[in-house]
């Protein structure tokens, strides 16, 4: 059966999303919005007052709600270094809810988003309980660990780049229905704050992990395809491919202090 995005129990009022797309172990889910993910306190050399390229706009500027399209730039969410890193520069079509420091995107249905990350540990075991260990500290260590994990539905990481940054991407599924004895929602992995992404049986991702300034980086798309007896419930294919388009056209803008 498709459902929204997210898993969070705390429920906030914004456009017709009923949950969460990613939790924080650390933030106050009452005074978030909705659709923030768990961003480092650090500003970014850009958040703190150097100017940003003509037509783009901090995701942190953004106030809940419908966003007119346009290029953003955002923070990875979840890591201790993301206000040293470059900024994340995404076009965003029309149809998508914005707001929040992160970098997140929603579409109105609800049944798409595209999120950056900083992804810190994996879940030993997915179905018997979050326990985390640390894959190691390359692209390559995260992305075989996801990979390796038991019931998710992954395929082998190829070599890829995006935003002149090199990684390797992946699709990470989840099964549905998810297999008796196992959670729902399944465990996959944590950012430093504590903070994971939210989904739901059935629900597609795709993700990039990036090299980026030496940190790793996760640009991730997540989409529940229609289908069903509800033609209105998920995204076509149209829709998927424009999700992917946007996560593999990001740029990233290196920080004043950081230029030549």
């Amino acid at each position: 059966m498709v459902r929204p995005l997210g898993t969070c129990s705390t429920v906030l009022a914004v456009s017709v999303l009923a949950l969460l797309v990613g939790c924080s172990g650390e933030s106050d889910p009452t005074t978030q919005p909705a659709i923030s993910s768990a961003a480092s306190t650090s500003q970014s050399p850009s958040e703190s007052g150097a100017p940003l390229p003509e037509g783009v706009v901090l995701m942190s500027d953004l106030t809940e709600g419908s966003v007119v399209p346009g290029r953003y730039a955002g923070v990875v969410a979840g890591g201790s270094r993301s206000g040293e890193l470059p900024l994340a520069v995404v076009m965003v079509p029309s149809g998508y809810l914005g707001g929040g420091a992160g970098g997140v995107f929603v579409d109105e249905g609800g049944f798409r988003h595209l999120d950056l990350w900083s992804v810190s540990k994996v879940v030993e075991d997915p179905c018997s309980g979050p326990v985390y260990t640390d894959p190691g500290p390359t692209v390559q260590d995260l992305a075989d660990a996801l990979a390796a994990l038991p019931v998710w539905e992954s395929t082998k990481p190829k070599p890829v780049t995006v935003g002149g940054y090199q990684g390797l991407v992946m699709d990470f599924d989840v099964p549905d229905p998810t297999p008796s004895g196992c959670g729902d929602p399944l465990s996959h992995w944590v950012d430093e704050m504590g903070g994971t992404q939210g989904h739901g049986p059935g629900k597609r991702q795709r993700l990039w992990i990036l090299d980026v300034a030496g940190e790793r980086v996760m640009i991730l798309a997540g989409w529940f395809p229609a289908g069903g007896s509800d033609p209105s419930a998920g995204v076509t294919s149209a829709q998927t491919k424009e999700l992917i388009d946007m996560a593999e056209s990001t740029t990233f803008l290196v920080p004043p202090a950081q230029s030549p």
